[in-house]
């Protein structure tokens, strides 16, 4: 499923690079073609339904490797097929109409306005595969060694971090890691996702819109509460939003008409 080839680096060195072969490619984009032959009067749920476990398993699978420009590669069949398959079932619509159908703003972690779906199911894309290189464990590295409790503490939170990201589809997934997998109003972990709500910190019958700013994922108990003590409440919005928010980093601005390396020099002889 993989392909390496080797690069020049400027200090004349080689870097081998492992990519998805075109075996691999062509194998994925012969078994979405097959599905969408079979889904020919099939509704956009069923489809979704279909293509989006295909499309998601495939690309975790590589995305441990050089593997962008394949991911758009395989984005660009998908979107051409989305769109033939759209117009086969409307025949006597313009593009326009389809357009405006069936593609738009679905997501709400992203601005893509080119996502296929509606508000409640939409279908990832597989450039929103994150790609995480692998780190290699030395032959010395010991989990038994108690000098090295810390470093196996942090790889496992970076697995576990990991294995969470695979449990929602990319746009949200990119709201859960902003919140660090945490229930901004308990602060405690997600969990597995199966009893967490995707909940509007100003509610829609209150001007509340589904954009990334005002989205988060609270536990279904949380929610509750929420609801129960008020969810309009200033305390409890301001509880949401601080659990959400990344602290700026602390940093040193230099003096305008000043270069890097230089003193800067005094306006007073």
């Amino acid at each position: 499923n993989f392909r390496k080839y080797k690069t020049t680096t400027r200090k004349k060195g080689y870097i081998t690079l492992i990519k998805p072969s075109n075996k691999s490619l062509k194998g994925i984009k012969k078994k979405i073609k097959w599905e969408f032959a079979k889904l020919k009067g099939a509704s956009v749920q069923q489809l979704i339904w279909k293509l989006q476990p295909i499309i998601r398993g495939w690309t975790n699978y590589h995305n441990g490797v050089v593997a962008k420009e394949t991911f758009n590669k395989l984005n660009d069949y998908i979107s051409w097929k989305l769109v033939r398959w759209c117009k086969r079932r409307y025949p006597k619509k313009d593009w326009k109409w389809i357009k405006e159908k069936h593609f738009g703003c679905f997501c709400p972690g992203r601005e893509d306005k080119q996502v296929f779906g509606s508000k409640e199911q939409y279908l990832d894309k597989a450039p929103w595969t994150k790609i995480t290189r692998h780190t290699l464990v030395t032959y010395d590295y010991s989990p038994d060694n108690p000098n090295l409790q810390e470093y196996w503490r942090k790889r496992k939170e970076r697995q576990s971090k990991k294995t969470a990201e695979g449990r929602l589809p990319k746009g949200r997934n990119k709201i859960a890691l902003r919140q660090k997998y945490k229930c901004p109003y308990c602060r405690q972990q997600l969990g597995d996702y199966d009893r967490v709500h995707l909940h509007h910190i100003v509610p829609k019958e209150h001007g509340g819109q589904d954009k990334y700013n005002n989205l988060v994922y609270v536990h279904e108990e949380c929610h509750r509460t929420i609801h129960a003590l008020g969810a309009t409440k200033p305390e409890i919005q301001t509880r949401l939003y601080f659990g959400i928010k990344t602290p700026p980093k602390n940093r040193i601005q230099k003096p305008k008409g000043t270069k890097p390396g230089n003193k800067e020099k005094s306006c007073t002889k």
